[in-house]
């Protein structure tokens, strides 16, 4: 196969909203004011503050961004004392009218001179050699690939290692296909065709990319199709990162009739003790201490990843030479362990129990029970998403995902501003496929079809990342990664949250180092 990616240069998709809004334009433009330009220009900043200068193809994007709107944002251009890294951006067409958003970091580089970035334009001739990963980074909903701006620069240092980040289909400045939900067919082949469409046009984009095999790191909903992806063609596919990944576990019975009705009174009692953590941990702790007299290669740890304040690899790639190589002779003879019973119910019970806790306190509130039960059945008829909000709010719309951004308190108020400028512009872009969530899942985040029953048949090394205050479940990974038959890793990182490539950076880093250099050496990761 040859290893070139295919790049073409798109006319970029109109974003007009339809007959009426260029009638309406000034009125329209007030009310939503945002474009296509002030989306891409608003990339580009993110980007730059993140020391990573991006490079367009033509007709791709940036026609309205220059030198001095750069200078205008206290944002300055890649010079010599402060050199930035080359990134390219282009769209890659996968059909007719359909093209994915591409940020691509390439390296030929040792781990020597990789704090030198070679001119895009030269790497671009050079032919991607087969000893290579290609790291492939799939946001989570409502995101877009430069929600990992502040990764990006040490990310590039990792040796023999491609950085690609993708908008998915339909999301962040990827085209936006017509997105129709047929509502007339039963929810189980909703959901189907739901997942082939980010499957299938995730597919169509390695295949255009020219990508034998990538390490697939996909946050939250991307972890969700990135884990379907990976069950459907395991053979393109070095290693599965689930970073947060939403739809995991089974809804809880006793929410059943309050998450299809929006009705607080049918929020039935919490059948469970009154709490499980305890009980789940030395359940794991037996697990373990059942597997002691198993070899090393078929423990299964929980890494607790210390912060670290350095800036760069090398903490974690010193350990590489010292790493003894345990591959096997033989690629097809890799442990493949035995299913393990996974009591669901306690996998359920930490995060419901607060989850209804929350709900009981508020249900004294006449108005908020108002809002709760139009939101789920708003939620349940597939019509809205987060961003449709964002949208009907108009010029108040902005300061909605203000709010939102300003939990990011490691991040510096210019980066804050950078930040909700570039989620506001994609957010408020022609409805697509941002409608998906209402289908694949049930209102807070409870997946009409959990993974939990679905992904125990991976057969690629598969590894979890959480933070320590999470609102995901972190029990549901650590259950699975006994649950999955391939080598499976769990890590927690220190000082996070659901977006931990965001609220810590450094340890964000050194874990990805991690899990392509020194875990799974029988799993051929490291060239």
């Amino acid at each position: 196969m040859n290893n070139e990616p295919e790049i073409k240069s798109l006319k970029r998709q109109s974003t007009s909203f339809g007959f009426l809004s260029s009638i309406f334009k000034p009125l329209y433009s007030w009310y939503i004011p945002t474009d296509l330009e002030s989306a891409e220009l608003s990339e580009k900043k993110l980007l730059l503050s993140g020391n990573v200068l991006p490079i367009y193809h033509p007709d791709t994007a940036g026609s309205k961004f220059n030198e001095s709107d750069t200078h205008s944002q206290n944002v300055t251009l890649a010079d010599s004392e402060n050199p930035k890294l080359n990134a390219e951006i282009v769209n890659i067409e996968i059909g007719e009218d359909r093209y994915i958003r591409t940020l691509i970091i390439r390296t030929n580089r040792s781990e020597k001179d990789s704090s030198q970035n070679s001119d895009i334009a030269k790497d671009q001739s050079t032919e991607t050699g087969s000893s290579e990963n290609w790291l492939v980074i799939c946001h989570g909903f409502g995101t877009g690939l430069g929600f990992y701006f502040k990764n990006y620069e040490e990310l590039s240092k990792l040796p023999n290692t491609n950085i690609c980040a993708i908008d998915w289909l339909g999301m962040g400045l990827s085209a936006r296909p017509e997105f129709h939900v047929d509502k007339k067919l039963e929810i189980k082949e909703l959901v189907s065709n739901t997942e082939e469409f980010f499957v299938e046009s995730l597919e169509q984009w390695r295949i255009k990319m020219n990508i034998e095999k990538m390490i697939l790191l996909g946050h939250s909903f991307g972890g969700y199709m990135s884990s379907l992806y990976a069950l459907k063609y395991p053979s393109c596919i070095k290693k599965l990162i689930l970073e947060s990944p939403v739809g995991l576990q089974e809804t809880p019975e006793y929410m059943d009739d309050f998450l299809a009705t929006g009705d607080m009174t049918k929020l039935k009692e919490h059948p469970f003790a009154e709490s499980s953590s305890d009980d789940i941990e030395s359940e794991n702790t037996s697990h373990k201490e059942e597997s002691n007299d198993k070899s090393s290669d078929e423990s299964k740890p929980e890494s607790d990843v210390k912060e670290n304040n350095s800036s760069d690899l090398k903490s974690v790639s010193s350990s590489i030479s010292n790493q003894k190589t345990t591959a096997s002779t033989n690629e097809e003879e890799q442990e493949i362990k035995p299913k393990k019973q996974i009591d669901f119910k306690k996998i359920q019970e930490d995060r419901s129990k607060a989850i209804r806790e929350r709900i009981k306190s508020a249900d004294s509130k006449p108005h908020y029970r108002f809002l709760v039960k139009t939101f789920i059945k708003l939620w349940n008829q597939k019509y809205s998403s987060p961003q449709s909000l964002v949208r009907y709010a108009g010029p108040y719309g902005r300061n909605m995902v203000t709010r939102y951004i300003s939990k990011f308190q490691t991040l510096e108020d210019s980066e804050r501003t950078l930040l909700a400028s570039y989620m506001y512009h994609i957010s408020a872009q022609p409805s697509s496929s941002e409608r998906a969530i209402s289908i694949i899942l049930k209102p807070l985040a409870y997946a009409r079809f959990p993974l939990i029953k679905r992904i125990d048949s991976l057969i690629v090394p598969t590894t979890f990342m959480y933070g320590d205050s999470d609102w995901m479940d972190y029990n549901a990974g650590k259950q699975l990664t006994e649950l999955i038959k391939a080598p499976t890793h769990i890590y927690k990182l220190p000082n996070s949250g659901h977006n931990m490539h965001i609220d810590n950076p450094p340890a964000f880093n050194d874990v990805i180092y991690k899990i392509l250099f020194t875990e799974d050496s029988e799993s051929d990761l490291n060239p």
